[in-house]
């Protein structure tokens, strides 16, 4: 992204005069006087790590802080004294004090911010200057704009703490206070029973840490094709191991006395959180949100013999330097118990700077916070056990603005706000560890990391320099909560579970599709579906369905694209999309099976055609309808069933008895439609008893029957027994049937029944007359002939007898 120069000179030495009003001396005097007494009621302010820790710990466990209160007025420019902090009161030889000077106004900030609040630094440090030039015993260590203090070292025994409180644009004066961030080395449990475990490295094959898949940054890596590159994370903590095989380590700075000029971490706890911002995956595991991003480690806390602790001046030193270096963001998994307002100007200016501040929540659990984390301007960080569940130790807070910080708070806060503002991943969080080693660790100091690492990312993703308000913003609006849950921002979820991928979507001008693939014809989800996403230009993108069908493609660029859903068994099916900035394209892909099956379904017994039949396939995508072709007697396609599978066919037709047949239909190829074709007949489901007898009723045995309907005809394999009787069953399908009977040495006879219905019984009588001449093999014509000829000889012989 890109910065604004800073050229920050030193302050140099200049003397001001100043006058002021009597009755304005005397109203300050009365003021400071009220403060003072209040100052020495309120005590000091503890500070607290972002480590887990109770609200109130003592000082045995390593946890409390050693704060001196705030003062609760700063004093105008005048000859009055501004406040000095009653820890001082006692204070006999050298000691180290922050100078505070008055803020700058927000108000009238130019387009070159930094530079703004450097001169205004400048000019109001400017009397501090030349007060140490000109008097023994007091040092000027370093003057500040990212807030406007100064570090000074005072011989009190040489030079009057009063008298640098008195100089113009002074407005307090208190120690260099400590805080706290870890509470001994490779102990940073959760009180969630989640202990410190140090591992070596894991030979494993590479998966994805279980924080990550939450938040969905694997997805996100692939979809938008980044990793962080471009963008740059500044940790501040304490210190880093940068020979760890999964660290690479671009800008360093020790803000201890004595700093080192290699990196070193002082405890363990900053290559821990620093692994978990950008760490690769030599453990088998990814661990880093974003590993491919410019890692720069300030160490700060490094005060580590029986508890860490950095003091105030070297969290403000890191916080410039991190702006300086050009730091996208700045995370810090520390802070000071209560509201400390010296670090509201210090993020107020980073944000200024366009660099975004990070902070965990702290550990005190519900009704907590510390700053910088409580800081409105700040992104504050919860810690999650899983996405629906916060880490009971999580610290949070509804925060009043006038309670909490009075007249530090600048008037663009609202009257009132949440802490945190979102929750990431905190409990037993795999990471780096000095000596090339990986442990596992618990605490707001794991989650706030996790949220650094996600800010670079949507910075990453888009072409556009995002200030630090709109990616917060992007955060806070896709965050995500369970059911049931508060939709505005309560004290254990902020906003809800961080949503990297939905984040980084939410920031950019990117382009999205989803939809659902499901069976063209059963209507059924199609999980493992590849969707295919083809641009103008030849880039291909491509996603799986999941197990309800459903498909999501994130980072698109506006344009043209040809869609491919792809899915065995399936023929692939097309689609063309026009995609805008911001688009999000809903689609409903319906892929058709790439088989078919073809029945023709005959008549048992007349073996013609049936035509009203219902024919149905049924598969694991579920039911697939036939229809009868035009023309086919008696075939039925079923089509668009999925190739490689078999079906049940069942077939149903009024007047016949149900069928059922099993149909593999094969994988398809080369694109083409798989076809196999079945033939079945059905019986019919009524019954029909014939009885063929003589005209006195005896029944004729072994007597043929052939049965007509519709011009169709079919002779019963079966003749009539010993009763003259035989059964057979018919299409009960409402029509009325011929029954012809014929037997050796009778006239054949026919006999018609009446409409016979599904699944009825009925029968036909057929009665048939003897031969006039019976003659054994032959047949009605040839008895016609004979009985011609035996009339003609008689006639003939009577004729010639009366001759």
């Amino acid at each position: 992204m890109s910065r604004l120069p800073i050229n920050f000179r030193p302050i140099g030495l200049r003397t001001v005069g100043r006058r002021t009003a009597p009755a304005t001396i005397a109203f300050v005097l009365v003021l400071v006087l009220a403060v003072a007494v209040t100052l020495a009621l309120g005590g000091a302010h503890a500070a607290a790590a972002a480590g887990p820790a109770s609200p109130s710990p003592s000082p045995a466990d390593g946890s409390t802080l050693e704060n001196a209160a705030e003062p609760t007025v700063e004093a105008a420019s005048g000859d009055a004294t501004a406040p000095i902090d009653p820890a001082l009161a006692e204070a006999d030889g050298t000691v180290r004090v922050v100078v505070g000077f008055e803020p700058f106004d927000p108000e009238t900030v130019p387009d070159d911010v930094v530079a703004a609040r450097q001169a205004h630094a400048t000019t109001a440090q400017e009397p501090l200057e030349s007060y140490v030039t000109e008097t023994d015993g007091v040092d000027l260590e370093r003057g500040f704009w990212i807030t406007n203090v100064a570090v000074v070292t005072v011989d009190t025994d040489r030079a009057s703490l009063e008298d640098v409180a008195a100089l113009e644009n002074v407005t307090a004066v208190r120690t260099d206070d400590a805080v706290a961030t870890v509470v001994r080395p490779n102990a940073d449990s959760s009180g969630d029973g989640a202990a410190t475990v140090t591992t070596d490295e894991d030979e494993d094959e590479d998966e994805d840490a279980a924080g990550l898949d939450d938040m969905r940054v694997p997805r996100l890596w692939d979809e938008f094709d980044t990793r962080g590159d471009g963008t740059t994370v500044a940790v501040l903590d304490s210190g880093v191991d940068a020979d760890h095989p999964d660290l690479e380590i671009d800008g360093w700075k020790d803000f201890a006395d004595d700093p080192s000029p290699k990196p070193v971490d002082y405890d363990g706890h900053g290559t821990h959180v620093t692994g978990i911002v950008g760490a690769g995956d030599g453990s088998g595991t990814h661990l880093g949100v974003a590993p491919d991003v410019e890692l720069l480690h300030g160490a700060v806390i490094t005060d580590c013999e029986e508890r860490c602790v950095g003091k105030e001046s070297r969290i403000l030193a890191g916080i410039e330097w991190a702006i300086e270096e050009d730091a996208d963001v700045v995370t810090m998994s520390f802070g000071w118990s209560e509201y400390r307002p010296s670090v509201i100007r210090a993020v107020e200016n980073a944000n200024g700077a366009g660099t975004v501040v990070v902070a965990g929540a702290g550990n005190g659990g519900e009704g907590t916070s510390i700053s910088p984390a409580n800081v409105y301007d700040s992104i504050a960080v919860g810690a999650s056990a899983t996405p629906d569940r916060i880490a009971g130790f999580s610290a949070g807070e509804e925060i009043d603005t006038d309670d909490a910080w009075g007249y530090h708070a600048p008037p663009r806060w609202p009257d009132s706000y949440v802490v945190p503002d979102v929750v990431a991943p905190g409990i037993g969080i795999e990471s780096t560890a000095p000596g090339g080693k990986y442990d596992s660790r618990s605490g707001t100091s794991k989650a706030a990391p996790h949220v650094a690492g996600t800010v670079a990312l949507i910075q990453s993703a888009t072409d556009d320099d995002l200030a630090p308000a709109e990616l917060e913003a992007a955060l806070e609006g896709t965050a995500r909560k369970p059911d049931g849950e508060p939709d505005e921002p309560d004290t254990r979820f902020g906003s809800g579970f961080v949503d990297a991928l939905a984040a980084v979507d939410a920031a950019g001008d990117h382009a999205r599709v989803s939809g659902t693939v499901a069976d063209a014809t059963t209507g059924d989800a199609l999980e493992g579906a590849t969707v295919e996403l083809v641009a103008a230009d030849g880039t291909t993108v491509e996603t799986t369905t999941d197990a309800e069908g459903r498909f999501e493609r994130y980072g698109l660029e506006p344009g043209e694209y040809e869609i491919a859903v792809e899915k065995p068994g399936y023929e692939t099916a097309r689609r063309s999309l026009t995609l805008e900035a911001d688009e999000r394209a809903d689609l409903e892909i319906v892929p058709t099976g790439a088989g078919e099956i073809d029945v023709r379904i005959a008549d048992a017994h007349f073996e013609t055609g049936v035509g009203n039949a219902t024919v149905r396939a049924n598969g694991s995508r579920g039911e697939y309808p036939g229809t009868h072709l035009e023309n086919g007697n008696g075939t039925y396609r079923i089509a668009d069933v999925p190739a490689g599978e078999s079906y049940a066919v069942d077939l149903r037709a009024e007047g016949y008895e149900d069928a059922t047949l099993t149909v593999p239909v094969p994988e398809s190829t080369a694109g083409k439609v798989t076809t196999v074709e079945e033939s079945v007949t059905l019986q019919g489901d009524a019954t029909l008893e014939v009885t063929v007898e003589r005209e006195d009723g005896e029944p004729i045995p072994n007597a043929t029957v052939v049965l007509e309907r519709d011009g169709a005809t079919f002779e019963l394999d079966e003749r009539t027994d010993g009763d003259g009787t035989v059964a057979t069953p018919v299409p009960g399908t409402g029509d009325a049937y011929t029954v012809e009977a014929a037997a050796d040495g009778f006239t054949t006879n026919a006999v018609e029944t009446a409409p016979l219905e599904g699944g009825a019984s009925a029968s036909a009588t057929v009665t048939l007359s003897e031969s006039l001449l019976a003659v054994p093999g032959f047949g009605w014509a040839t008895a016609t002939v004979a009985l011609a000829v035996a009339t003609v000889a008689l006639l003939a012989r009577g004729h010639l007898g009366r001759e």
